[in-house]
């Protein structure tokens, strides 16, 4: 029986409602399957019911380490259980399926899953993270397989595949970037997250799928093998009066999936 084809998602942050009804026109064109949107803290009260006017289906993600929340540091811990609520309040309104989580930075690996079961919801997906931090002063919870398997037992949920994320844990590691995706999709993620990238590089930088370096064709070709039914484009948006250049990306990903716009 062949595979059913993967869903492709819009990436928006709760505070864009700017965006809301160009991203109703994408889903109707058939440019995006979902919206996976990424829970800024403190706007359930006044943006939820604006995402929740949408005939849309939504994934969301949590927020991390740039909003404070972080599951290695045990300071945080009842900061970070307010801002989880916080989202489970956007994924129970907006009946989403799956709550992506990172688990922190600059802290023990431990204390991640200490926090995530005491926080644990099954439809929590984890992401991997780079090895180095953004700044490359620190370093990522999360960036290796064997990291990823422990926090989905702890929180009793899922994986999130950040392939660009995998390439910069590769670069700092010196290991080839395709080996170590291939290694990643053998827990069986649900969703993957794409984006354009520098396989040279140990940061992300969230480029736009064509600006890269990476063999994307051959990545694509080892996404189509896993098990993940939803694949979160990750890409730049310059302007708030339209979205071409997700629409770009859109076309571009789909000739890699062999199939056309």
């Amino acid at each position: 029986m062949e595979k059913e084809r993967i869903k492709l998602g819009l990436k928006l942050w709760s505070e864009n409602l700017y965006y809301a009804k160009l991203a109703e026109m994408l889903y109707k064109e058939g440019y995006c399957n979902y919206i996976e949107l990424y829970a800024v803290p403190g706007t359930s009260k006044d943006r939820l019911s604006g995402w929740k006017a949408l005939e849309i289906p939504f994934i969301m993600h949590a927020p991390h380490n740039a909003h404070g929340f972080n599951l290695a540091d045990r300071t945080k811990k009842e900061y970070n259980k307010k801002l989880f609520d916080e989202t489970k309040r956007f994924a129970d309104d907006l009946n989403a399926p799956y709550i992506i989580v990172h688990p922190g930075v600059l802290g023990d690996r431990e204390e991640v899953k200490i926090q995530l079961s005491a926080i644990a919801d099954k439809r929590m997906l984890i992401e991997n993270k780079p090895y180095r931090t953004m700044d490359m002063a620190g370093i990522c919870a999360g960036h290796t397989p064997r990291d990823i398997a422990d926090y989905v037992k702890a929180c009793g949920g899922g994986f999130c595949f950040d392939v660009a994320h995998a390439a910069a844990y590769a670069a700092s590691m010196k290991k080839d970037y395709l080996g170590v995706i291939a290694g990643f999709l053998k827990i069986g993620p649900e969703i993957i997250h794409i984006s354009g990238f520098d396989h040279r590089l140990e940061v992300d930088d969230h480029r736009y799928l064509k600006d890269g370096n990476a063999d994307l064709a051959g990545i694509v070709s080892l996404l189509k093998r896993s098990r993940a039914g939803f694949c979160t484009i990750e890409t730049p948006k310059v302007s708030k009066e339209n979205l071409d250049d997700f629409k770009e990306d859109v076309r571009f990903l789909k000739t890699l999936f062999g199939e056309t716009k």
